[in-house]
């Protein structure tokens, strides 16, 4: 064990940087954060210093381990603070003004204009040498005032601690030798680790991440008895935890294991078997970014319970705490008539000094809420603690949310019921606010939920519009997507529909939007009347935001409201435009995709497998709903010998042109499909010699090609192969028989067509020869 011991020690040796006191005192004070406080920090230093140069802060919450970070703190300064504060390890909430509030802004606040009106203050005993110090935490309306003086009295002793330990480090370090030798360097750590233990006022142990004890002070033997021989390798909780307290102790070490600091009171056994009421601070020790080990500290409170109990009946001291806390306290007697106010209540309740003494509950509790004082009373008795939230009125009638604890008490012999109110509107003002955006966001997912359905782009715009109606307040709102260098309105809030535009051009013309579109930046505009650029079409309508849908368009909503859109509707307007433009990349990759998939990439006409997979059993439907249908199959004459003579890039252009000639000559409802290599088919439905018109312009328009341009391309006029056939409605035959049909009478047309040819060159050349 001893060897274990040792090793463990030299794995947390901390180095002379402060890391013992960040381990002491960061937990404590990020604690008090995490409690409720809006900050807290320690500061010490030598009486005698002009200048206290340690002031420690713990990290915001959440934020991972504690910080120590450094500042300067005029003596006169710390000095003044600490004569506030009143008597050693005693916690007062004093007044902070003047010098001292702008010492402590400049140094722990300085991103805020002034520092708290009011902080509680806790001065520690002087300390070996003369080092004196305090600790100070500025409060909020949610800190509970027995909860505070708990905490930072339990912080404080900590802190008369780590002054200690900071004192012992700066002699020690005094002592090191100049060469940094890793031996000395070592043996500062365990003097650091020996200061730490013997000068802790209360109970410590050191615990390995097992809960076993590693190491205790005098402090905890005199508490609990033990011996180091007997603690050192018991398992804490076995060691110290009664049975009905046993799994509370597990789960207090595994949280601290897990790196939370936990203060809590409860009840541990001495090695005599008698119980003791303890607070104890669990924080975990970290080494190199990992846990590693723990510290428990144990405080004796039997006393300080007893004492409490003696205030409870105490009428001076109940005097005092009566009229200094900062919630309103009520007493009621049995009938429910006020007879004990504190200046607080007054102020809260809007009535001057004494008023409400007299009052009953009835007047102050608003009528929704009062069922009777009897039954108030009884709710107390049958819990023993009521706490609930209700709804209070003012004097001059206004409601107002609360928080109110109530409990019986005897004042004077008799039975009365004490009512502690918190004027909890501004929390629930922020849990409605919180409410809010909780169903933003949901309208959010719901809208990325319903665009993540969609399969056209036409159908995303109507449907982004009403989400933005979901999420946004505003009066309009409008999708704008970049077409050929414009802005085009693709969505717009139906009532005005027929009052904007039908796009905007990507320049100074296009105001906000085009501004929009080429920064990529979103812009919140509390009032429209200032911005030149900005040009409603409405003079009604104020404010507004811009925010770009990706590098496609932008989103726009405005309101007839002065400064109608939040920094937090500019993220859920971002969010939501960031779904809508990773649809429509989507749905143009998809189309892009399909269109790849049914077209030739060289002329752009649907392609034959298209054709065999979808046109085909559209055809079948329409020879079966009494239409008659007509199939050109056309083959370009002498492609190959353009290929060998002009190479293929010449034979691609003739194949390219000749695919626009048919498109062009057949009407809108025909079809124009790349059937292969040099052969394309043309699918008409069929109304009385529409196929041999369609077979005439065909050819006129190639003739035309050849005169004006194929001749000079190619040398010679181009030709095509042309073979007609029908499938009329009701026939009962296969598309490909029908195909094959229109293909042997195309090749029937070539053969006809090359021996024509053939004559002409022949009775050329005769000619010639004559």
């Amino acid at each position: 064990m001893g060897d274990d011991c040792r090793a463990l020690e030299e794995r947390l040796a901390p180095l002379p940087d402060g890391a013992e006191l960040r381990a002491l005192i960061g937990p404590c004070l990020r604690l008090l954060v995490e409690l409720g406080f809006r900050g807290a920090a320690a500061f010490a230093g030598p009486a005698d210093a002009d200048s206290w140069s340690l002031v420690v802060e713990p990290p915001p919450a959440g934020a991972g381990g504690p910080e120590l970070r450094t500042h300067s703190l005029s003596r006169r300064v710390a000095e003044d603070l600490l004569s506030r504060g009143g008597d050693p390890g005693g916690a007062a909430l004093v007044s902070i003004d003047g010098a001292v509030a702008e010492a402590l802004r400049r140094a722990l606040c300085p991103s805020e204009e002034s520092f708290p009106s009011s902080a509680f203050v806790v001065a520690m005993p002087e300390g070996r040498g003369g080092w004196r110090g305090g600790l100070v935490a500025w409060t909020s309306d949610e800190v509970p005032d027995l909860v505070l003086r708990s905490s930072i009295r339990l912080c404080c002793d900590h802190l008369a601690v780590g002054c200690a330990l900071l004192q012992r480090v700066q002699e020690l370090e005094a002592a090191l030798p100049a060469d940094g030798n890793g031996k000395a360097a070592l043996e500062l750590a365990r003097a650091h680790r020996d200061e730490l233990f013997a000068g802790a006022p209360e109970a410590m142990a050191l615990v390995d991440n097992d809960g076993r004890i590693l190491r205790i002070n005098e402090q905890f033997t005199a508490l609990f008895g033990y011996t180091a021989d007997e603690a050192e390798g018991e398992q804490i909780d076995r060691l110290l935890a009664p049975a009905t307290f046993r799994d509370e102790a597990l789960d207090t070490t595994g949280r601290v294991f897990r790196g939370e600091s936990i203060a809590l009171e409860t009840v541990r056994r001495r090695k005599d078997g008698t119980d003791v009421l303890v607070a104890v601070l669990g924080t975990p020790v970290r080494f190199r970014g990992g846990q590693v080990a723990g510290y428990a500290i144990y405080r004796d409170i039997s006393a300080q319970k007893a004492s409490e109990e003696a205030l409870r009946q105490s009428e001076e001291r109940y005097r005092s705490i009566f009229a200094s806390t900062t919630d309103a306290v009520l007493v009621f007697d049995r009938e429910g008539r006020i007879v004990e106010a504190n200046p607080q209540a007054a102020l809260m309740y809007g009535y001057n000094a004494g008023e409400m003494v007299g009052i009953h509950a009835s007047r102050i509790i608003h009528p929704d809420r009062f069922h009777g004082f009897r039954a108030l009373e009884a709710a107390v008795r049958r819990e023993g603690r009521l706490t609930r939230d209700s709804i209070n009125v003012r004097k001059n009638g206004t409601a107002f949310d609360v928080e109110v604890h109530g409990a019986s008490f005897e004042l004077d012999g008799i039975p009365h019921l004490l009512a502690v109110v918190r004027d909890i509107s501004q929390r629930v003002q922020v849990e409605r606010k919180l409410e809010q955006t909780r169903h933003r966001i949901e309208q959010l997912h719901e809208a990325a939920h319903a665009l993540a359905g969609c399969t056209q782009e036409a159908d995303l715009y109507p449907l982004a519009i009403d989400a933005a109606e979901r999420i946004l307040s505003f009066n309009l709102c409008s999708v704008l997507i970049e077409e050929d260098g414009w802005l085009v309105y693709r969505g717009v809030t139906r009532q005005y529909e027929a009052s904007l535009p039908a796009r905007l051009p990507l320049d100074a013309d296009g105001g906000i939007a085009a501004k929009t579109f080429l920064s990529k930046e979103t812009s919140v505009l509390e009032d429209l009347r200032a911005v030149p650029e900005a040009r409603p079409f409405h003079p009604g309508f104020i404010s507004g935001i811009s925010v770009p849908i990706g590098d496609v368009g932008v989103l726009q909503a405005v309101s007839t409201g002065l400064g109608g859109f939040s920094p937090q509707d500019a993220r859920l307007a971002e969010l939501l435009a960031g779904h809508v433009a990773e649809t429509i990349r989507r749905l143009r990759l998809e189309a892009e995709l399909r269109d790849q998939a049914m077209r030739d990439p060289l002329t752009g006409l649907y392609n034959r497998r298209h054709f065999n997979r979808v046109l085909e059993e559209e055809i079948t439907h329409s020879t079966g709903d009494e239409r008659s249908l007509a199939f050109l199959m056309i083959d370009v004459d002498r492609l190959k010998e353009i290929n060998d003579t002009h190479g293929h890039q010449v034979g691609d252009r003739v194949l390219r042109d000749v695919a626009g000639i048919l498109q062009a000559s057949v009407r809108d409802i025909d079809t124009v499909v790349r059937y292969g290599g040099d052969e394309f088919l043309v699918v008409l439905p069929e109304t009385g010699g529409v196929a041999e018109a369609a077979a005439g312009h065909i050819r006129s328009a190639l003739a035309e090609w050849s005169r004006t341009r194929g001749e000079s391309l190619v040398g010679f006029p181009l030709t095509l192969a042309i073979g007609l056939a029908r499938l009329r409605a009701g026939e009962e035959r296969p598309i490909q028989a029908v195909l094959a049909e229109a293909d042997r009478r195309m090749y029937e047309a070539k053969r006809e067509a090359t021996a024509a040819r053939g004559a002409r060159s022949a009775h050329t050349a005769l000619r010639g020869a004559r």
